[in-house]
């Protein structure tokens, strides 16, 4: 979080039209931060939770944009204790394949973000969207084709369906520039378009708590309270 906060500074008083949450990490090793957050959370939510409060007011100025980029690999959490509300977000599970559902309770962190700061934005001018942008060739998938056990399938499965940088932006580009989404601030978008997310993700009492959560766990300070 110090190196978020360190970037916020470096942008005080600039204009900031739209803030993309884009940054994300999948299946690497459990890791803390310095702050004592797990890596794969302070990276895919909580890193953009605090930036978001951080650029608010230069959003405002603008009546910007939050776009934050989530997956439709936040199906995979079927239950609440799949988001580790209880444990602090640490998720210190020790069985096979639990980096990647800890990167899937991440990306419904993202969808439910995103429905409280919507609610939080009323009459500011500010709206907020999140969105899946397809199965993409990136650098996520570096950590998962070196396994020993599944890289090769995750290589021919990237090979196969995956879609380039350029047609996996789509969607955020869209969502960035598009003149015609004032009234649908807050909702999930997948191929440009409004879609259903999981009955999990549409749980408003699950954002408040999540959002209650994520400000302690940042150590969000008064100054920084700006929703």
């Amino acid at each position: 979080m110090s190196s978020v906060r360190e970037f916020a500074k470096k942008l005080e008083g600039r204009q900031v039209d739209v803030l993309i949450n884009n940054a994300a990490v999948a299946d690497i090793p459990r890791q803390l931060t310095s702050e004592g957050l797990e890596l794969t959370i302070a990276t895919n939510h909580l890193g953009h939770f605090l930036l978001t409060h951080l650029l608010m007011d230069n959003l405002k100025t603008t009546r910007g944009r939050v776009v934050t980029v989530s997956s439709v690999g936040h199906t995979w959490i079927k239950e609440v204790k799949g988001l580790d509300l209880e444990g602090d977000l640490q998720f210190q599970y020790d069985r096979p394949l639990a980096t990647l559902e800890l990167y899937a309770a991440s990306k419904l962190m993202n969808i439910l973000f995103t429905k409280e700061l919507h609610m939080k934005l009323h009459g500011t001018g500010v709206t907020a969207y999140c969105l899946h942008p397809g199965i993409v060739n990136t650098d996520i998938f570096n950590v998962m084709t070196s396994r020993v056990w599944y890289g090769l399938f995750v290589k021919l499965f990237v090979w196969a369906y995956a879609k380039s940088s350029a047609e996996g932006a789509q969607t955020t580009i869209m969502l960035a520039a598009s003149k015609e989404l004032q009234d649908v601030s807050g909702k999930y978008f997948v191929d440009c378009k409004v879609a259903e997310c999981s009955s999990l993700a549409k749980d408003e009492g699950l954002a408040k708590k999540l959002w209650e959560i994520s400000e302690r766990l940042v150590q969000l300070q008064p100054h920084e309270q700006t929703l």
